[in-house]
């Protein structure tokens, strides 16, 4: 879980430099991809963990065991990223 810790650290802080960046928060859209991109990598992870849960609890149809699978495959044996 430190991980975590560190990530919303980082992000604090990237939220904080923004705050020295006028032309930044003047402008909707671009403030609008970085807060969205910020809150994205912040809330993927549980939302991977709800989609296997999801397919896990609908194993009888073909298709969700398929992604039930594919899901356990990449969080239990692929390396996280950076």
């Amino acid at each position: 879980m430190a991980g975590f810790g560190r990530r919303v650290r980082i992000m604090a802080a990237n939220v904080g430099a923004t705050a020295g960046a006028p032309a930044l928060l003047a402008r909707p859209l671009p403030l609008f991809f970085f807060f969205s991109h910020k809150l994205g990598r912040l809330l993927v992870p549980f939302a991977m963990l709800i989609a296997l849960a999801a397919s896990a609890l609908l194993w009888a149809h073909p298709v969700y065991r398929l992604a039930f699978l594919a899901s356990s495959f990449s969080i239990c044996w692929l390396p996280p990223g950076p």
